[in-house]
């Protein structure tokens, strides 16, 4: 069976999170610090896995045999079932790393799964309420460690309680998820995100590089989708680590060998490589005045975009993050999903 199209999360507001706190209509839960991946288990148990740009994913030894041993009730016994969630790996104290470097010694990998459809083999029903689909899920399997169901909270109470431990313990942030909602593609009212830090994603589109500076690039140009088009964003020349020893981050070398080395560019921007916003005057400088004030910029061709994290301090009237720090490259995430909220 084919995965149905993939519903996204969108930021909100302290304002927002306030209000969701209060409002029985929004499950609440823990939002976690790895990569999402959903597994297609058939009425066999044969496993299949899609990343969230769609890429295949090689499930640990560990992960795998768990999810093979699946236990179903028999009301969906027969059915094909597709698991939503994310792998992570816990340290001894339980916080959430993407890597097991970043776990330590003793890091655990969990798959931590948050929905669940049901199909028949020709396709999944994605018309049931989100409380609904939970519900089965709780209900209906059994799980093995080190898979995991990771809880909902309903009540401004349990919430509340969360929203404190999430605080002293340093968690990344929360989703909130309307009870009601369907499992639709794109973003909508169904979930929205809400971190401590201010964290986004953004393509790179192309690099600046200085003749004085020995670094192999000076910032990565930061471009995002708003209603199809192609609006630049900036651009991160902070957070990169000069050795990559020292933390699990890749070094500036490490990103250009991988991403930028022996690739074309376009010199020049070129009207046709990416569209400018009229209305935002900070998206109105030209090449020229880019390269006076910059140095030099190499465009990358759409095929070479890839994807990053940046976490920021706050963001101009336009939309800019304001001195962005580099946090992770997202090769979990395609360009295309890059996409700017009003």
């Amino acid at each position: 069976m084919n995965f149905p199209e993939i519903p996204l999360v969108s930021d909100i507001s302290n304002d927002m999170l306030n209000a969701m706190l209060s409002d029985p209509s929004y499950g609440m839960e823990r939002k976690r610090d790895g990569y999402r991946l959903r597994v297609i288990i058939s009425p066999n148990n044969k496993i299949t896995t899609q990343t969230r740009s769609g890429k295949f994913y090689n499930l640990p030894t560990l992960l795998k045999k768990s999810l093979e041993q699946t236990v179903r009730t028999e009301k969906i016994a027969g059915k094909y079932i597709l698991l939503d969630g994310e792998v992570l790996w816990l340290d001894a104290w339980g916080n959430d790393h993407r890597t097991k470097v970043q776990a330590g010694k003793d890091g655990l990998i969990i798959y931590s799964v948050w929905d669940m459809l049901l199909g028949d083999g020709k396709k999944f029903n994605t018309d049931v309420p989100y409380k609904e689909r939970k519900i089965s899920l709780i209900n209906n399997i059994k799980f093995k460690e080190p898979v995991v169901i990771e809880p909902t909270y309903v009540s401004s109470s349990s919430k509340s309680i969360l929203l404190q431990n999430g605080k002293q313990c340093n968690w990344e942030g929360y989703v909130f998820k309307k009870l009601d909602a369907l499992y639709s593609p794109g973003r909508g009212e169904h979930a929205y995100r809400w971190k401590y830090k201010v964290t986004k994603d953004y393509i790179v589109i192309g690099y600046t590089k200085s003749d004085k500076d020995k670094n192999p690039f000076r910032a990565l140009v930061l471009a995002a989708y708003k209603n199809k088009e192609l609006i630049r964003k900036g651009q991160c020349g902070g957070g990169f680590p000069d050795k990559s020893e020292d933390t699990e981050k890749p070094t500036r070398t490490e990103i250009y060998n991988k991403y930028l080395k022996n690739k074309q560019y376009w010199q020049t921007l070129k009207d046709k490589t990416i569209k400018i916003s009229k209305k935002k005057p900070e998206h109105k400088m030209t090449d020229k005045d880019y390269k006076k004030t910059y140095g030099t910029i190499y465009w990358l061709y759409k095929n070479d975009w890839f994807v990053i994290e940046v976490e920021s301090q706050k963001f101009t009237e336009y939309g800019i993050p304001y001195m962005p720090q580099f946090i992770r490259t997202r090769e979990d995430k395609a360009p295309k999903n890059c996409k700017e909220t009003e």
